[in-house]
């Protein structure tokens, strides 16, 4: 087994975990955006505001985890094309 054949098969571990991530963050998404939206059918309270605060957070967080996880999944699927063409 060549060096190239290791991190081939880590880099396609990586790409695995990443693709998993990846749809595990989209579940969470759809989860808050749906809770977010229903806690708008609320009565105007101090905790719908809160719960709503709170909500928009995760969302913002969840993208930008989503964003930074795509990244890195394009880097290294670069390299894996890299590799492969070697």
């Amino acid at each position: 087994i060549s060096m190239n054949d290791i991190e081939l098969n880590a880099i396609k571990i990586l790409t695995d975990n990443l693709i998993q991530k990846r749809q595990m963050i989209m579940s969470l998404f759809a989860l808050l955006v749906s809770g977010t939206i229903g806690l708008m059918f609320l009565h105007n309270t101090l905790l719908k505001f809160i719960l709503l605060t709170i909500g928009f957070y995760y969302i913002f967080v969840l993208i930008l985890n989503y964003s930074s996880n795509e990244e890195e999944l394009i880097k290294l699927l670069q390299k894996l094309e890299r590799i492969k063409n070697d």
